[in-house]
């Protein structure tokens, strides 16, 4: 007989009728012990790196990039001509991308009325861009932005990957900025067309 009354008993880890070891439940609250510090840091290293916000009230960032036809397009030369709406968006030919650039062909007119230039941003490249415009039958210019940079110089990059939030400026003609809108009111233009009438319930004049 073994000592202390021991016999038979295993030792090491518990195992299954099988033969399997057997693992210890997952716990909710340890993941959400791990997983909420993470994402405070995520979103402090993703502030840090790219800056706070842009604002209403903020002077738009000038630059200057090449559209998917090879033209070149400069914002301070586009204010001059009017208003500029910039509209970031994460990817061509999906659901709500295609929703939201179609309301802006559908409000054609409206924003011609108010010399508006509509100016699209997103990470895919030109023959993507080239192909999504000609579907839409679009009058207005699309940015590629593989890399990012003027997703990091309007805040508008997602965390981790080079992919551009759904996000819209409107810009007067001064520069300044008059209008932010994400995720649902960037799909439904909401409030655009006030932005573009300016305080005084008219055109924005510089």
């Amino acid at each position: 007989m073994a000592a202390n009354g021991l016999e038979g008993k295993r030792w090491g880890p518990a195992r299954s009728p099988g033969g399997l070891l057997r693992a210890r439940p997952h716990s909710p609250i340890h993941s959400r012990m791990i997983t909420t510090p993470l994402l405070s840091l995520l979103f402090a290293l993703t502030t840090a790196l790219l800056g706070p916000d842009l604002e209403v009230g903020q002077q738009a960032p000038p630059f200057t990039a090449v559209d998917c036809d090879g033209q070149r397009f400069e914002l301070q030369e586009a204010l001059g001509r009017g208003p500029v709406v910039l509209a970031f968006y994460p990817k061509a030919q999906t659901r709500g991308c295609t929703q939201e650039m179609r309301a802006f062909v559908d409000q054609g007119r409206m924003l011609q009325k108010y010399h508006a230039q509509v100016v699209a941003v997103s990470g895919d490249d030109a023959t993507t861009l080239q192909t999504f415009r000609q579907q839409l039958h679009a009058p207005f210019a699309f940015l590629p932005d593989p890399d990012g940079t003027l997703m990091r110089l309007y805040q508008s990059k997602m965390p981790v990957v080079t992919v551009a939030k759904r996000k819209t400026f409107v810009i007067d003609q001064r520069g300044r900025i008059v209008l932010v809108i994400e995720g649902k009111d960037a799909i439904a233009l909401k409030g655009v067309e006030q932005a573009l009438q300016g305080p005084q319930g008219g055109p924005a004049t510089p």
